[in-house]
This record gives C-alpha cells, sequence and structure tokens, in this order.
C-alpha cells in the first residue's frame, strides 16, 4: 500500500482520515494490494459519520486489487477482481451494495 499525500490523508488504524477539506484539483489516491484468495477479504465499508452515512460492498469472487480515489465531494473505492475466461465460456460474479445510516458525530471545531 502507497501512504497517501500526507498534506490531504493519513492512514489511522484501518481508517482513512482526512487531513483537509480537498479543494480544486486536489486528489487523495491510494491503491491497495495483498489481498487473500478467498473472496472474504471482498468486504469494504465506507462511512461518514459527520452526515451519518455508510456503504458497504461484497463480492463473491477474491480481490485482487482495490484502488480509493478521492477529490472533493467525490469518494471512491473501486474493486478489482481477475478474470481468466476461456473463448466460448462463462465469468459470472455478484457484488452487494448495503447503504445505512449511522448515529451523527459532532464535527471537531
Amino acid at each position: 500500500m502507497q501512504p497517501p499525500d500526507q498534506r490531504f490523508a493519513r492512514i489511522q488504524e484501518n481508517q482513512i482520515v482526512f487531513t483537509k477539506v480537498l479543494e480544486n484539483d486536489e486528489v487523495v489516491e491510494i491503491p491497495f494490494q495483498g489481498f487473500g484468495a478467498a473472496s472474504k477479504d471482498y468486504d469494504i465499508s465506507i462511512e461518514n459519520r459527520k452526515v451519518g452515512a455508510g456503504m458497504r460492498i461484497r463480492g463473491d469472487r477474491p480481490l485482487s486489487f482495490v484502488n480509493f480515489w478521492s477529490m472533493r465531494k467525490v469518494l471512491a473505492m473501486e474493486p478489482f477482481i481477475a478474470m481468466t475466461i476461456a473463448p466460448g465460456s462463462e465469468f459470472t460474479w455478484n457484488i452487494h451494495y448495503e447503504y445505512y445510516t449511522l448515529p451523527l458525530t459532532a464535527s471537531p471545531e
């Protein structure tokens, strides 16, 4: 994993914490690798406690790579899976998105 630009974000245990509000063309991008061979690692949660919303992404295939990307008001987790498909064969996968609410957390002053 490549650490984020410290001017914009930092890794704190299992969280990405923004150190400032992103402006103009400022971008935070963090590639993640090193997932296991089972699909159990394909379980990603994104939470914004300030607005009280969360999202969970789960898939039924092993992850090969995940890219975290954010700029201004956009935040995305981009999961990738490896596919080896012989001509004439089929390949299927499922992705489950779950959206939920959280208790609001006061913004630090």
